[in-house]
């Protein structure tokens, strides 16, 4: 998949990671790769979910380095992903983009009352192996932890202190 990401985003998302990582490399060192995963979690949960500014400008899915001025004020599921994917790769991950189609959870009383309707059409998230386990990051729906199980239809994962699975 990576062939699909623009040159200029890959090199301007790896140099803002890499830069990340050589600062805080002791830290980074002594993660388990669990933890790592749950550290780009965090970084773009704090993301606000929006689509204003891709109205503006007409561009509905633009990629980091045509996001200039607005990168971290809003996204979609669409527009946060080429980011994520690619932090992941940076950071050593094999990550995977997964499409899910009628895609709803169990949480469906906190979604509803955040707004969110109980089934959405389409939405996207990253997979990533961490080494004997299999990790869904999921900002958007603030959905993180290990996928417990999988088949064409559902996907059940490991709730987190923090994120809901």
């Amino acid at each position: 998949m990576e062939e699909g990401f623009p040159q200029q985003t890959r090199e301007m998302l790896f140099c803002s990671v890499k830069k990340d990582l050589e600062k805080n490399q002791q830290e980074y060192d002594s993660l388990t790769p669990l933890q790592k995963a749950a550290s780009v979690m965090r970084f773009f949960s704090g993301w606000s979910y929006g689509f204003w500014e891709c109205l503006n400008t007409g561009n509905y899915a633009p990629y980091y380095h045509e996001r200039p001025g607005f990168v971290e004020k809003e996204h979609t599921c669409m527009t946060i992903i080429p980011n994520i994917y690619l932090t992941c790769e940076c950071m050593g991950f094999q990550p995977r983009i997964v499409r899910f189609s009628s895609y709803s959870d169990h949480h469906r009383q906190k979604k509803k009352a955040e707004g969110i309707p109980e089934e959405i059409p389409s939405h996207f998230a990253i997979e990533i192996d961490i080494g004997k386990k299999e990790v869904l990051l999921d900002p958007t729906m603030g959905v993180f932890g290990e996928i417990i199980e999988k088949n064409e239809t559902f996907w059940k994962i490991k709730s987190t202190k923090k994120y809901q699975g």
